[in-house]
């Protein structure tokens, strides 16, 4: 069964959580990777604050990750979505991206924003799409070539 938590207050959880973010750093293709991710991963908690490292776990094993960061009051962001491989295809992609979207509509936020590349990461496309995310103008700056802008409308 799934759990899914917040890591940022339990420092074993926290540890967890950064060596997902590494595994999925690793898995990404080279011209998708996060520039300097080690430094990304000592501020996790600073750079995050105000929104949510959320982890997913099945027993004391973690499985999967997310974070939901702030943008604006009215705007969240959903970042860095990452399921180990040998659990893609149980939900744990969708669980987690479901929650994040459930956090951010109990924080009174209007739209989740993200970005992705639909052709390298179409996986993660074909999901944020059946969750109900739509293609959208660029919101800010992305890390790579060639993203792909999508929103999800709360209200």
């Amino acid at each position: 069964m799934l759990e899914i938590v917040d890591a940022a207050s339990d420092s074993g959880r926290l540890a967890l959580f950064r060596e997902l973010i590494r595994q999925y750093q690793a898995w990404l293709p080279a011209e998708l990777r996060v520039p300097d991710v080690e430094r990304e991963i000592e501020r996790l908690t600073e750079r995050y604050r105000e929104g949510a490292l959320l982890l997913g776990l099945v027993g004391p094993r973690a499985i999967g990750c997310v974070v939901l960061h702030r943008i604006d009051r009215t705007t969240a962001e959903l970042k860095r979505l990452y399921v180990v491989p040998d659990a893609r295809g149980t939900g744990a992609g969708r669980a987690l991206t479901e929650a994040a979207v459930a956090l951010a509509r109990d924080r009174g936020y209007e739209r989740v924003v993200l970005d992705t590349h639909r052709e390298k990461l179409g996986a993660a496309y074909a999901l944020y799409r059946s969750v109900g995310f739509v293609e959208c103008d660029a919101y800010g700056e992305a890390e790579y070539a060639c993203p792909t802008f999508l929103e999800l409308a709360l209200k």
